[in-house]
């Protein structure tokens, strides 16, 4: 009974992460959009403040969806 509870546990966190991180990453995205920060400062950010949660591949893709394509690619 204890482990499905700490596995519920860790399930609402992570849900809380995703959402916290899906914010952060909008905001990212806007500053690379406004010329306030280079994707290089961005990435940094992301490997520093989430590593290993998959946020790096998420604000490549939200970056490519919105037409910056080619950012994974280093372009």
């Amino acid at each position: 009974m204890e482990d499905v509870l700490i596995k519920m546990e860790g399930a609402a966190q992570r849900k809380r992460l995703e959402e916290n991180l899906k914010v952060n990453i909008n905001s990212l995205v806007e500053g690379l959009e406004t010329k306030e920060r280079t994707i290089e400062e961005i990435k940094n950010y992301i490997e520093k403040e989430y590593i290993g949660k998959g946020a790096l591949k998420l604000f490549i893709n939200r970056v490519e969806a919105k037409g910056n394509v080619g950012i994974s690619k280093g372009r």
